[in-house]
């Protein structure tokens, strides 16, 4: 975005050096032909002027003379002078402008965009669930639909201490935080409520056997595995956005 307006002003920058190049070689060829007898050495020493190598110790050159004194010549400090206010002073400066403001406007770009970013993030963490550590855990390692049988038909075994056909939502609370885990899995009575489903995979009791746990875990995984699609969808329709 930056290099239009940064052409446009170099573009101004050398039609002012041209400019003042002919007027050099038009009103200072014949007393200073050094410098500026022809257009070449006109548009060399206005570019000199440009990059501050010609200054008040060359003014001297371009002199009248009365036979006993010396003065300046006051049209080519006013030639010198304008130059370097209308170039030096301001275009430079324009350029140096235009450059910044396209840096800090890409910056600002940047920093929204890595707030957008976070604010998705803090969005899904918001919106995470007390077992993802868990169902991340099983998304992961179990390969077909019978692994995943095994997979949590051996939990329930592990979270059974009791040994018994149902596990309460206390004895499930309590097994796990054992679990190996961090950050550790606390299950709330709105946890538990959410993870059974107001009652549908449990008993009135409010306990779970094999099947009901696997049932309830089944259910869990495959919201996990949709909140995982979604926050891929969105970060990748956010960055081609970005773009």
């Amino acid at each position: 975005s930056a290099i239009i307006p940064l052409l446009n002003a170099i573009f101004i920058i050398f039609l002012i050096a041209f400019i003042y190049a002919m007027m050099g070689v038009t009103f200072f060829g014949d007393i200073a032909p050094e410098d500026f007898g022809s257009f070449e050495l006109s548009f060399v020493t206005v570019f000199s002027m440009t990059a501050g190598n010609y200054w008040v110790t060359n003014i001297p050159r371009v002199t009248t003379h009365d036979g006993k004194s010396s003065r300046l010549n006051i049209s080519f400090a006013v030639f010198v002078v304008s130059y370097f206010v209308l170039v030096n002073w301001s275009m430079l400066q324009v350029t140096i402008a235009i450059l910044l403001n396209c840096f800090t406007k890409a910056m600002n770009e940047e920093e929204e965009r890595v707030s957008r970013v976070q604010a998705r993030t803090n969005g899904d963490e918001s919106l995470r669930n007390t077992l993802d550590p868990l169902l991340e855990k099983f998304t992961r390692e179990y390969t077909d639909d019978a692994s995943l049988s095994l997979r949590l038909r051996t939990l329930f075994q592990m979270l059974n201490a009791e040994d018994g056909i149902e596990i309460s939502f206390t004895g499930l609370c309590f097994q796990m935080k054992q679990l190996n885990f961090r950050p550790c899995i606390h299950l709330t009575e709105s946890d538990f409520g959410s993870f059974t489903q107001d009652g549908l995979y449990c008993s009135s009791e409010g306990s779970l056997d094999e099947a009901q746990f696997e049932a309830a875990m089944r259910h869990q995984i495959r919201q996990f595995i949709s909140r995982k699609l979604c926050s891929m969808l969105a970060f990748s329709t956010a960055s081609e956005v970005d773009k």
